[in-house]
């Protein structure tokens, strides 16, 4: 692709007439920056950004559901462990932040072990844990 790339997607009703247009961009790195989503009949803009690390690993993830309402919106964070392995994702509606998740993985393995989930408002956790079942030929 070349230096901040852009791919239209046109989506079409049952009647053969477009109802969405969907604006993909990338940058000089071929990194998703945005999507843009433009409805024709109503002429709603929703659109998703996203950031990144210096590894090319997603940062944050931001989504609008209309642009012309900027301070509702969802964001996303991620964090990586030094391999490369998400480790938190942090969940935000507006600038309050909802819910915290951090995934554990087995030191040994480096297999996922368990996903904690924090409600952040209630601080009410939940558990996942994960097992492993090795299977012989």
């Amino acid at each position: 692709m070349d230096k901040d790339s852009i791919l239209v997607k046109s989506t079409y009703n049952n009647h053969d007439r477009i109802y969405q247009k969907t604006t993909f961009t990338f940058n000089e790195f071929d990194l998703l920056e945005s999507i843009q989503d433009q409805f024709v009949i109503n002429k709603k803009i929703a659109r998703t950004t996203f950031t990144y690390t210096d590894e090319g690993f997603v940062a944050s993830k931001k989504y609008m559901r209309d642009t012309q309402k900027p301070d509702v919106f969802e964001k996303w964070e991620y964090k990586y462990d030094e391999l490369g392995n998400l480790t938190y994702i942090d969940y935000y509606k507006g600038e309050v932040h909802t819910t915290h998740k951090e995934v554990l993985y087995n030191p040994a393995t480096f297999m996922l072990k368990a996903l904690l989930v924090q409600d952040v408002p209630s601080n009410f956790i939940t558990i996942i844990k994960f097992s492993t079942t090795y299977f012989e030929n």
